[in-house]
């Protein structure tokens, strides 16, 4: 549910059709070709930190791992965007509690 509250809430408008279509186009590769269930499927949000080398060579292991498992990278706007959501998230618990 945080999830989809994120791909809907959080997602700017793009402005632009190019961009409309691409993102459609991610979607569809997913979901029908990777065949990633959207209400069953999970997300990570990962910083890497480090020295350059340090950054390279975690991200290499982690996304080896992933691919292991079939998971897949969703890039750094997707990474941003969860990244955002973790504070969201806590703040509208708080909010819609004491409301």
């Amino acid at each position: 549910m945080q999830f989809q509250f994120a791909a809907i809430a959080l997602k700017t408008e793009s402005g632009s059709k190019w961009k409309d279509f691409v993102d459609k186009a991610k979607k569809y590769f997913v979901v029908h070709v990777k065949g990633f269930d959207p209400e069953k499927m999970c997300a990570a949000t990962l910083l890497f930190e480090g020295t350059t080398e340090e950054v390279t060579r975690q991200e290499k292991f982690i996304y080896k791992l992933a691919s292991l498992f079939g998971g897949i990278k969703a890039g750094p706007d997707n990474g941003i965007r969860g990244y955002f959501l973790t504070f969201v998230i806590a703040y509208l618990r708080d909010f819609v509690l004491n409301f």
